[in-house]
């Protein structure tokens, strides 16, 4: 069925209520908007875990360089782990999070 949105405007489908919906849709159609729906949920969930993750790693990292730049309570470390410290966090933070998005949101052929 379709409904004329106004004049000049084209046709437009009606949407269906819950209970039109649940009857004129298959089970294979329902069973596949399940799947997909929960597909997103747990790519949602993943995402939100590992950049919390990301984060705080992150937020750790640039708490001790900031200690370290003003010798907050005695804190003293070397120079060569701080460099280390800086490059292995832009590492971790830029490939893994790559390597998460690209696992999640590639097209599967």
């Amino acid at each position: 069925m379709t409904v004329l949105s106004g004049p000049g405007e084209e046709e437009q489908p009606d949407k269906l209520s819950p209970t039109e919906f649940a009857v004129s849709v298959s089970v294979d159609e329902r069973i596949q908007l399940q799947e997909s729906n929960s597909g997103i949920a747990h790519r949602r969930t993943a995402m939100t875990f590992l950049f919390w993750m990301y984060g705080f790693a992150l937020a750790s990292t640039i708490t001790i360089i900031f200690l370290q730049g003003f010798r907050l309570g005695g804190f003293q470390l070397d120079a060569a782990f701080l460099n280390w410290l800086g490059g292995a966090t832009v590492g971790e933070i830029g490939i893994l999070a790559g390597m998460v998005y690209g696992g999640l949101f590639k097209q599967r052929r």
